[in-house]
């Protein structure tokens, strides 16, 4: 089922140019009913889609990236890079993107 609200996975590898090394982009049929942004937190902006991090444990970062549920129009592809950048190099754990579809 397609919702007024959901971001195709092919849409967000569009906008992210894919592939990336080390980031898995699936559809999530489960998502349930999308909150508020986290990220941005902007009026209307709806958390459509998860990224799950593993960030090093010394990085500096007051907030890296483990879970956060965010808009895709505003503020998925800067979050997915951020977890890309913060990922520990022995994680051997892919960045997990779900995408409610």
């Amino acid at each position: 089922m397609t919702t007024a609200y959901a971001t195709s996975v092919w849409t967000l590898e569009t906008l992210l140019a894919q592939p990336f090394r080390g980031v898995e982009i699936v559809p999530d049929h489960d998502y349930g009913e999308p909150q508020q942004c986290e990220w941005c937190g902007e009026a209307g902006a709806l958390a459509t889609v998860r990224v799950y991090g593993e960030p090093t444990e010394d990085i500096d970062d007051i907030e890296p990236i483990r879970l956060k549920e965010i808009c895709p129009e505003n503020c998925a592809a800067d979050v997915i890079l951020r977890a890309v950048a913060e990922q520990d190099p022995r994680s051997r754990k892919p960045i997990r993107v779900e995408v409610a579809a």
